[in-house]
């Protein structure tokens, strides 16, 4: 985007490390109003994974 406020970049990445634990990078170039909304929201993915193993 030519003007400065429409630029933004957001990535989340859900990641598994060689001890099988799982976390979560966010990483951003943007203004999030709803940041707090969105980390309890990605916080839940470990919670329904293990629903799906049992």
């Amino acid at each position: 985007a030519e003007i400065k406020e429409h630029r933004k970049a957001v990535h989340d990445i859900f990641c598994t490390n060689q001890k099988g634990e799982k976390f979560i990078i966010e990483m951003q170039k943007a203004y999030q109003k709803f940041f707090k909304d969105r980390m309890i929201f990605y916080s839940t993915f470990p919670i329904r994974e293990q629903a799906y193993l049992q």
